[in-house]
Parts: structure tokens; sequence; C-alpha cells
């Protein structure tokens, strides 16, 4: 008995062991785009905590937008040079660095949970966000559609995809005015839900906009940014322009559009990956940074826990966070 006993353990500690060799070991992996050396923003990888930056990319012109495959292979990004902007595809080791869309403004790009599609901002006016559609492309650039096939003359930005893979979030100004909200779409384009609704603000006597959706990995809330936009500025040192940048805030709600609150004064939110953290810039540098230098916050979803990961080389473009390949 003794003797069919040793054989059933080392036959399930073998079974173990394979199993975890036939997985590939994965480490938690943040990409940030800053400005490098050199004073052209580049991506960088840090660990999740901030620590440790090495440059990843060395290109001629801005790098930024980086978003991290599922499987944590590649690396998506965007190059803007002479007036377009272009996805570019790198190995999270570094090689492999080959372009994927040419032409006009391609920005801001999101994989889709499975790994085989990229969603996408695109626009023919090379120079011009504004007027862009969500597009879906394969992620070797290939069988390139727009995502809500209607005559609507509106701009839609940032899409965010459901970890389940079935809804898209992204901005747009669809309701019909210049200033933006948080809609939703189903994968095919279809059943199109707004989030967020814009408030005027009687003080500052403008509107109060939300962009930049960020869904959250375990698929319950989105992150998102909330305030007046920043074209409202007069740079006059007025109040009303400190009272516009004050109403910069990183809002979290649920994935329905309910229980919209404000955490912080900030931009561009991203989630950790086990979704207990909002991670973002603080574009104003409230703890007194210097020599333009950005500070990363890290927050609980309710706005607690408040600390500052660590502070970027100089400037930022955008972070993602998640896996890669050890």
């Amino acid at each position: 008995m003794n003797h069919m006993l040793n054989l059933i353990l080392i036959y399930i500690s073998f079974l173990t062991f394979s199993c975890k060799n036939d997985d590939p070991m994965k480490t938690e992996i943040m990409v940030v785009a800053e400005e490098a050396s050199t004073g052209v923003f580049q991506l960088f990888t840090r660990n999740i905590n901030g620590t440790n930056p090495k440059q990843l990319t060395f290109n001629q012109f801005k790098s930024f937008m980086p978003a991290i495959s599922p499987n944590g292979d590649y690396i998506a990004y965007v190059i803007e040079s002479n007036f377009s902007a272009d996805i570019y595809l790198i190995k999270s080791d570094g090689t492999d660095n080959h372009k994927i869309t040419n032409g006009g403004v391609n920005i801001t790009p999101y994989w889709t949970s499975n790994g085989e599609h990229i969603l996408f901002s695109y626009s023919t006016n090379p120079g011009n966000t504004y007027n862009s559609k969500i597009y879906r492309m394969k992620a070797d650039g290939t069988q390139k559609s727009v995502l809500i096939n209607d005559t609507c003359n509106c701009s839609e930005l940032v899409p965010t995809v459901s970890p389940d893979g079935q809804f898209v979030a992204f901005g747009s100004n669809r309701s019909g005015a210049e200033e933006y909200e948080i809609w939703k779409v189903n994968i095919a384009g279809n059943d199109l839900t707004k989030l967020t609704t814009v408030e005027y603000d009687s003080d500052i006597q403008a509107n109060i906009q939300q962009k930049v959706p960020a869904w959250s990995p375990d698929g319950t809330k989105i992150a998102l940014w909330r305030g007046v936009e920043m074209t409202e500025l007069q740079l006059d040192g007025s109040i009303r322009d400190q009272k516009i940048i004050q109403s910069w805030k990183i809002c979290v709600m649920n994935a329905d559009g309910s229980n919209l609150t404000a955490i912080d004064f900030g931009d561009d939110p991203t989630w950790s990956n086990d979704s207990k953290y909002v991670i973002h810039p603080d574009p104003m540098n409230r703890d007194m940074n210097v020599n333009n230098q950005i500070s990363i916050k890290k927050h609980l979803p309710d706005g607690g826990d408040n600390i500052t990961l660590f502070k970027t080389a100089k400037n930022f473009g955008r972070m993602d966070i998640g896996y890669t390949i050890k």
C-alpha cells in the first residue's frame, strides 16, 4: 500500500513539474513612453512598481501610446512623424520592430483579449485626430475595417476592450456637440450605448467632458478622464484657468456607466493587472517635481491609498501594464 502511495505521489509531482515547464513563465511589466536623453519620446520598460527603467525603442521620431499584447510577446505603439502617425509592433525584448499601418493618423492601439486583433483610432486627415473612427485590424495589420459602420459626422477616440472581448468603450462627440462622452458598443459594432453625459459647469461656464476610458482587467469598472478641455484655457493666469485645471479628474465608474466617482487629479488612467489599483500621471506635478518630470500615481478605485510610484525621466506619452515572457 505504501509502495503504491509513493508511486502516486511521484506521478503527481511529475505532472505538476511538467505543467509548470509547459507554461511559459511570465513577469509583470510596465511600458512607459518617456522623453529620452535625445529629446525624443521612446518606450521604456519598468518593473511593475516603476523602478529600473530600460529603454526599449531607439527610433528617430516620437514613439508613444504603448499597448502590451495579452500574451506579452509584442507591444503595439505609435510613431508620429511629418504630420502622420502609424502603428508599429515590437517584441518585448526590443527585436522585430516593424510598421503595420501605412498613412493617415493611426493612434491609441488596444489589443482584443485573444490577441488576434488591434483596435485603434484612425483618421485620413494627416495632422488631425478629429473626425477619426474606431477601426479594427488583424494583429499583422491586415483586414482593416471600421468598427461602427454608420454616417455619423463625429469622432471616436481611445478604444478599450472588455476582458471578455465582447464590448468596446471609447470617447466620442456622437451626441452632436463638440464635447466628448464615453460610449460602449459590442465587438460587432452594434448596440451603441452612451455611458456618460456632458455636464455644464456654470461657475467655469464650460462643459465637463469625459474621455480616455480604460477597462479594468476584471471587467467590472472603467476608469476615465473627466474635466473641461484645455482648449478652454486662456493661459492668462486667471482664476477661471485655475478652475479649469482643477477640473481635470481621474474617475472610476461601473462598466454599465453607474456610480461615476472622481478619485484624483490627473489624466490617462490605466489599471494594475489585478484590478486593485488605478495608475495615472499627475500632469501638474503637485509634489514639486522639476525638469518637466511627471509623477505617476497609484490609487485604490475609491481614491484611497494614494502614493507616487515614480517620476518619469522627462515628460510622458501614455503607458500600459501587462505581462511579458520572462
